[in-house]
């Protein structure tokens, strides 16, 4: 059944900032995020086309709201259904399934999605009986209660990682981050282009560089061993991003790294390890593990207050004042703990990313 035997779509118009200023009334003025843009005396609606069902045309597409109320609508559509249709169709079923329609026949202009009205009309969809429509609206409402938690929990989890760590276990005395660690500066011939070019010889080179970048999420290639870049070798260490987001922090273990211009590298100064209570390879490991979760919260406040686009890695280490905290049982234990945080993390990840298939899944072969 196409949309437009079902419902009416209506256009809404362009409402600026001076209209609203320069008007009165108590009629919304409703933006395609459904947030109230002002009010005037104007509708685009009446109370015999209640409900109906407002969605964004453009940017948000992918969304879609039940209105009980007379509005005006800045940008946004209106679906309005026909009295023969508004007994068979429970609208806020409706309302859910339409964002996964959605997103399946937007366009997109400019890097920007766009839904046309006639390609909307024209869309086949199946209408099933008032009673299934109940079960599956029942079925949409639980998995979306149970996404809002979850996301609820990963925010809750990200404000644990932003927030200091407190110890009872420490020598009452603050270091400057340079007193225990050097920096590894990057390597600006590690660019797209530089890379591929190495790379060419790297089956002949009997070591070979793992090359990182901006992200903390896999590697941006390889390339055959230089002693003229700036490397990490045989060493456990520590990537920083200062570009992009800038501040962040992954350990790396035991390798050869260099990184382009969009990270830099840390690692503990050896003579400093002893002073630290760091023993062997494990325990080094075992502390730059702890560094990457203590020193988030600091690098993330010093990116955000420094306002550049570039996090200045060498400036911070010189500046950043931290608690002198040697290795032991309490570092072991908030690497434990902060491990456990990240595995329900990543577990919370994939739920998220089942619900959301299960919330598109009944729409998604409709159409075919």
């Amino acid at each position: 059944m196409k949309i437009k035997s079902i419902a009416k779509i209506i256009q809404g118009h362009q409402i600026t900032d001076e209209e609203l200023y320069k008007h009165t009334g108590d009629i919304r003025v409703l933006t395609g995020k459904n947030n109230i843009k002002g009010y005037w005396g104007n509708q685009i609606v009446g109370e015999e086309d209640l409900p109906c069902i407002t969605y964004p045309t453009k940017a948000n597409s992918g969304e879609a709201y039940v209105q009980e109320t007379v509005f005006d609508a800045n940008n946004t559509a209106v679906l309005i259904p026909y009295s023969e249709w508004r007994d068979e169709i429970n609208l806020e079923w409706l309302s859910f399934k339409l964002p996964s329609i959605f997103l399946q026949i937007q366009t997109s202009k400019g890097g920007v999605s766009y839904l046309n009205k006639e390609i909307i009309e024209e869309y086949d969809i199946a209408i099933p009986k008032k009673e299934i429509q109940l079960n599956e609206l029942k079925y949409y409402n639980e998995l979306k209660n149970l996404k809002l938690e979850l996301e609820n929990i990963k925010t809750l989890i990200n404000k644990i990682k932003q927030q200091n760590i407190l110890f009872d276990d420490k020598l009452n005395k603050e270091i400057i981050l340079s007193e225990t660690l050097d920096y590894v500066s990057r390597n600006d011939s590690l660019s797209e282009e530089g890379l591929y070019k190495r790379s060419q010889s790297i089956e002949k080179s009997k070591k070979k560089i793992t090359v990182i970048s901006g992200s903390i999420d896999g590697f941006y290639g390889y390339a055959p061993f230089d002693k003229s870049l700036h490397v990490v070798e045989n060493r456990s260490c520590l990537q920083v991003v200062t570009r992009g987001n800038a501040g962040q922090l992954r350990f790396l273990p035991k390798g050869i790294y260099a990184t382009n211009t969009n990270s830099m590298l840390l690692v503990i100064k050896e003579s400093k390890k002893d002073e630290l209570g760091i023993n062997n390879l494990k325990e080094e490991e075992i502390y730059l593990k702890f560094l990457e979760i203590y020193l988030y919260p600091f690098f993330k406040n010093y990116s955000s207050s420094a306002d550049l686009s570039v996090f200045p890695l060498t400036e911070a280490i010189k500046n950043v004042s931290i608690d002198f905290i040697k290795y032991g049982v309490e570092i072991i234990n908030i690497v434990n703990k902060f491990r456990t945080i990240e595995k329900y993390e990543n577990k919370i990840g994939d739920i998220l990313n089942e619900i959301n298939l299960l919330l598109n899944k009944q729409v998604t072969n409709e159409n075919k």
